[in-house]
């Protein structure tokens, strides 16, 4: 039955979606992956750079044709043109030689007329009788479907436990939003507690991506950015968990992880992409979604925020910082805080205005949210808390479905806010606040081991909570604040904190105060230039 749904998976996927398991069909051939693109046009037509096991370094150029097959009139567009530079344009990365040589093949899981074989025939023996070093081989619809069977045999387990989920998955349209929970049920039952050998660990982790990429295929395919971005980090959270409960060495993940990170980060520039330059970002029909307009600008600064955040931490000399900012502070307008989910969005802007120079706008915008979740109690019912995604909270705040109990003055966010504004020295903005502060319960979920942070769920832990004194001495609060160290901080996240932020905006309910105030020093620490 698994071999028939890859099958039949890859018969409508398109490049981007079928990309992920081509990569770990290469994997399983001794290949090691050394770049992925985001199909922008920016690589020279290389969507894909490895080393093979003998050392060679190859280049792959993938073409979605579901269905079809690759006409002369594909070809004649724009496919010789990228298969002429895949081949004679050197591969450019820090990791290959300048001047190294390359092997080039072209990848489509649809089929090639003859004509198109011809040309790609005529191509080759032309650079031949130059004597020039080029040749681009072919791999098509059946040797694909070929490799994808061994490589089902290979990772995929016969007794996958969660099967219906994915069937659930693959029957989506990849137009609404992601059922997170199930996509992490489905990654859990790979990435159990069973203790097996190294080979059988990586198998898993290969399982696990492979099983996220089929079950994002249909969002790939509607180019649904937020969803595939928050797809692979529900993936990397769980590998990140597996990693820490099995004690795997660093190099033990390493090339899975970067493909989940880099797959991640490529849905979130692709996004980028979409709205930098358009006029109205916010959605098509603007009678439809003028109640939730305010709520997708949040979580676009803040996706964004995030993002320019990651590639301060990752040095990243070539992202467009400025433009960033540009876009954040224009848009940090009539924002909507519609839950407790959102305020992780929030920190991201606030912690990127600081670390690009708008400390004002930073700490005046934190002032704000802070001051929101006070008046979601005074003047209504209080804040939904942070285990309800946006999709939620707006359906239960607009059409009143009353399947969220609401809790006033209770929150697990409004403690962070507290101490990010105090370790900014924001003394008059908490003495105004204070009284109200005080009538608030501070919420925390305390973990059983730090490594469950990444579970979505955990079976283990309890909720615990305090009241604020109602008077509070300054450097007492000084005090508490500035502890950073983050004891209860698990070793896998503080090896990747740059991808904090974007953790948290997937899975709001594991905020932690002691997080909050590490990661806060942790990019104090970042050089901004």
């Amino acid at each position: 039955m698994i071999e028939r749904i890859i099958e039949n998976w890859l018969d409508k996927a398109s490049e981007k979606a079928f990309q992920v398991p081509f990569c770990y069909i290469l994997i399983q051939q001794g290949h090691t992956i050394i770049h992925m693109t985001r199909h922008c046009g920016m690589e020279h037509g290389k969507d894909i750079i490895t080393k093979n096991k003998d050392g060679e370094i190859c280049a792959y150029q993938l073409k979605g044709a579901p269905g079809s097959k690759i006409k002369l009139r594909d070809w004649q567009q724009g496919i010789q043109g990228q298969l002429t530079q895949m081949a004679l344009t050197p591969v450019t990365h820090p990791s290959i030689p300048v001047g190294m040589t390359h092997r080039s093949f072209f990848v489509t899981n649809g089929g090639i007329e003859e004509e198109v074989s011809h040309a790609i025939l005529a191509m080759n023996q032309q650079w031949a009788s130059l004597q020039l070093p080029y040749q681009v081989k072919t791999i098509v619809d059946g040797e694909l479907k070929e490799m994808a069977k061994k490589l089902t045999y290979a990772f995929l387990p016969a007794d996958l436990k969660d099967f219906k989920s994915l069937l659930e998955f693959l029957l989506e349209d990849g137009k609404g939003c992601l059922n997170k929970e199930k996509l992490a049920a489905v990654i859990a039952s790979v990435l159990t507690d069973e203790i097996v050998s190294k080979a059988k660990f990586k198998e898993r982790i290969n399982s696990a991506a492979l099983l996220t990429s089929i079950a994002l295929s249909n969002y790939i395919n509607e180019k649904n950015y937020f969803v595939v971005y928050e797809g692979w980090m529900i993936f990397l959270s769980g590998l990140l968990g597996y990693c820490a409960k099995h004690e795997l060495a660093v190099k033990d993940y390493t090339n899975e992880y970067n493909i989940g990170e880099q797959l991640a980060i490529n849905a979130l520039e692709d996004l980028w992409d979409e709205v930098k330059d358009s006029r109205d970002f916010l959605g098509d029909n603007p009678m439809e979604d003028a109640f939730f307009h305010s709520a997708k600008r949040l979580l676009l600064v803040g996706l964004m925020s995030s993002l320019g955040i990651y590639h301060l931490m990752n040095k990243n000399q070539t992202f467009d910082q400025q433009k960033i900012q540009d876009f954040v502070t224009k848009n940090l307008v009539n924002v909507d805080i519609w839950g407790e989910s959102a305020i992780p969005h929030a920190f991201s802007v606030y912690w990127y205005l600081r670390k690009v120079g708008a400390e004002d706008k930073a700490i005046g915008f934190l002032s704000d949210v802070m001051e929101n979740v006070i008046a979601a109690s005074e003047d209504a019912q209080g804040m939904i808390g942070p285990y309800y995604d946006a999709d939620a909270c707006l359906k239960e705040l607009y059409d009143h479905v009353g399947k969220i109990t609401f809790h006033p003055c209770n929150s697990f966010y409004l403690e962070s806010a507290v101490q990010l504004l105090t370790r900014q020295n924001q003394k008059e903005i908490l003495m105004r606040n204070w009284p109200a502060i005080t009538h608030f319960k501070f919420l925390s979920f305390e973990l059983e081991k730090p490594a469950d942070f990444f579970n979505w769920k955990n079976e283990y832990g309890k909720e615990i909570w305090y009241l604020p004194k109602l008077t509070e001495e300054w450097a007492a609060l000084q005090a508490t604040s500035a502890e950073c160290e983050g004891k209860n901080v698990p070793d896998h996240l503080r090896l990747h904190s740059n991808i904090y932020p974007l953790i948290l905006n997937v899975m709001p309910h594991r905020i932690n105060t002691s997080h909050i105030r590490w990661f806060d020093s942790v990019l104090k620490n970042v050089s901004s230039k």
